[in-house]
């Protein structure tokens, strides 16, 4: 198991990585880029909505989206919506082509086989870790 979390942590690791490099160009960092992505994805929302769907503190959402809205990439309205900006839009593209560079290079040399063992797998670990803050 050990080995196992150590292949993820580098995994993890590497993606953040490629990620902050490739969005290093546009002034973005890579949790910038999830909360880009999630308003991409889904219009308009919250800061708390972000902070539920995106599993974080609602303090780090605030700072994300506060930087953000300086950077002149989400924009908030009266109802405290948060929403993308053109600007924003092009570095959600830019971001979801570098996203995907990164799925493709993983997945390189691993057969569907491969792939659906190792999600079943990584599945199961994710269901068993959220066990460890129930039990007792």
């Amino acid at each position: 198991m050990e080995k196992l979390t150590n292949y993820m942590a580098t995994i993890k690791k590497q993606v953040q990585k490629h990620m902050n490099d490739s969005l290093r160009p546009l002034n973005v960092t890579g949790a910038e880029a999830i909360v880009i992505k999630y308003l991409q994805d889904n219009k308009k929302c919250r800061q708390s909505d972000l902070a539920k769907n995106l599993d974080c503190d609602k303090a780090y959402i605030h700072r994300v989206t506060t930087k953000l809205i300086e950077k002149e990439i989400i924009k908030i309205n009266s109802q405290q919506e948060l929403s993308l900006t053109a600007k924003g839009i092009k570095i959600s593209n830019h971001a979801q082509k570098a996203m995907l560079e990164c799925k493709n290079n993983l997945k390189e040399g691993i057969s569907e086989e491969e792939m659906s063992v190792a999600y079943n797998i990584l599945k199961k670990c994710a269901e068993n870790s959220l066990k460890l803050n129930t039990e007792n």
